[in-house]
């Protein structure tokens, strides 16, 4: 068997990507997902071997960051993935929207959270799992913001906040942030969820003009 010896392996700069923060261009940073691919690297891989008038597939598309890079580049492209929550991701991060779509369903959901009441939510059913990583507090907030938000009759503006409530969970959660394996932090304060609801709608909402300028 014949190895090979890395050591000799020259490394370019062109692919080295230093102090590069390709995560917060376009619309790659919608939703944290696990073992992301950088977009730097699609980017540069698009530029050096994509064919003219060709089409990208990308068959294990995870969140999407392929098929934003090939929009971004004005290439059509397909993804393929066995993850719902990766499917609605990738269809919000790619998909044109128009800004009113989206400006009405937000105020009225922010406008809602006055509406919110505890209360309601006192026979909330119980889940084993999730349970174990929310505190009551929080849990009724998310039920509340995700009964709001499948009223939303525009699927694409929808898909656009399920994204930003899941992109959430894991601030609102006991979830140990930075930890490699899920585990419980016992010090941490969940974060408010109305709260990092709004500030991750509105740092999406800034970036959705690229889907609309690449389409």
């Amino acid at each position: 068997m014949r190895y090979t010896n890395f050591n000799n392996i020259d490394v370019s700069p062109e692919w080295s990507f230093t102090n590069v923060r390709s995560t917060e261009q376009w619309t790659h940073g919608y939703h944290r997902y696990p073992a992301k691919f950088l977009p730097n690297v699609v980017k540069k891989l698009i530029e050096t071997y994509a064919i003219n008038n060709g089409k990208i597939a990308d068959v294990f598309a995870g969140c999407g960051t392929t098929l934003v890079e090939a929009k971004a580049h004005g290439i059509e492209s397909v993804g393929i993935d066995i993850n719902p929550v990766a499917q609605l991701i990738t269809k919000a991060k790619i998909k044109p929207v128009l800004p009113n779509v989206l400006n009405v369903p937000y105020e009225e959901l922010v406008i809602s959270f006055s509406q919110y009441n505890e209360n309601e939510y006192e026979n909330i059913k119980l889940h084993d799992r999730i349970d174990y990583w929310f505190r009551l507090e929080e849990k009724k907030k998310i039920a509340f913001l995700y009964e709001k938000i499948l009223k939303i009759n525009q699927e694409d503006a929808r898909n656009f906040f399920l994204v930003c409530l899941s992109h959430i969970l894991k601030n609102s959660s006991r979830w140990l942030m930075s930890g490699t394996k899920p585990q419980i932090d016992p010090n941490k304060k969940p974060a408010e969820p109305f709260q990092i609801f709004q500030l991750h709608c509105k740092k999406m909402m800034s970036k959705k003009r690229f889907v609309l300028y690449r389409t």
